[in-house]
């Protein structure tokens, strides 16, 4: 396999054995392969590996830019649209990485979940017992079996994640707050009874209550988080006492988000 720089290094064409047999595009340059999208009109499949990040860094609009990515491949030979099927690969990393949140996996997405069909996708998930035996047997991986990157690696355990406490609390609860996130919203209840905080994702638009957790998501009615320190100082010490709840893992990275700051 060799490659060849094209556009000044910004793509590569991949030669087999003195054929040309694919390409090498970058996501974070969509205008570059919009642009000379008429070179990639021979192209029938794409193949992404690895699409999530062990540590969680992804582009900006990093799933925008791949949607650009595909419209421009996906067009030509007389059609304005045509079939280009998208092959993703990845580890178990996180279930809350930008692809399987666009595409809604992460709220449905369960531990024994074998095939999940959605609107235009089926994902996979599965165990490879024959490799995690192997990686299990490993003098190195022995060494380091407390490390919870020998579980991720051999036990189909998603890196970044925990579902420690992933419940829905008892009774009522009291609304204190609608927080934004990403262009989504959570609500924020407090169940006095039981002395829990709980995030989910029904929330309440007329409280006065609102918050933005980023400048992105900042809109008229709302404030900076960062601006309410004397709620973000009750919410940690909640969180550090082990007093949150969540619904599912969306809700407990905006408040792992609202936390960070």
């Amino acid at each position: 396999m060799e490659e060849v720089p094209c556009s000044k290094g910004q793509y590569y064409k991949l030669i087999l054995n003195n054929q040309e047999c694919g390409y090498a595009i970058s996501i974070n340059n969509p205008d570059v392969i919009k642009k000379n999208s008429h070179i990639f009109n021979d192209v029938d499949r794409i193949i992404f590996d690895e699409f999530q990040s062990e540590s969680a860094h992804y582009c900006s609009d990093e799933v925008k830019k791949f949607i650009s990515i595909h419209t421009s491949i996906a067009r030509g030979q007389g059609k304005q649209v045509r079939y280009v099927p998208v092959y993703m690969i990845s580890n178990t990393v996180s279930i809350i990485n930008p692809y399987f949140v666009e595409l809604g996996i992460s709220e449905r997405l369960r531990a024994d979940t074998r095939f999940l069909r959605g609107t235009g996708f089926v994902m996979e998930q599965t165990y490879n017992e024959t490799a995690a035996q192997a990686q299990l047997q490993s003098g190195f991986n022995k060494a380091f079996s407390g490390n919870k990157y020998v579980a991720y690696a051999s036990q189909n355990v998603y890196l970044n994640d925990s579902t420690a406490f992933i419940q829905k609390p008892e009774g009522r609860g009291r609304y204190l707050a609608t927080i934004k996130f990403e262009d989504r919203y959570f609500g924020i209840r407090e169940y006095i009874d039981i002395g829990i905080i709980y995030c989910d994702d029904s929330y309440d638009l007329s409280h006065p209550m609102k918050l933005s957790l980023t400048t992105r998501d900042h809109d008229i009615n709302y404030v900076m988080l960062k601006q309410n320190d004397l709620f973000l100082q009750n919410l940690r010490f909640l969180f550090d006492r082990g007093c949150f709840r969540f619904k599912n893992m969306l809700c407990k990275q905006a408040i792992l988000k609202a936390l960070s700051y």
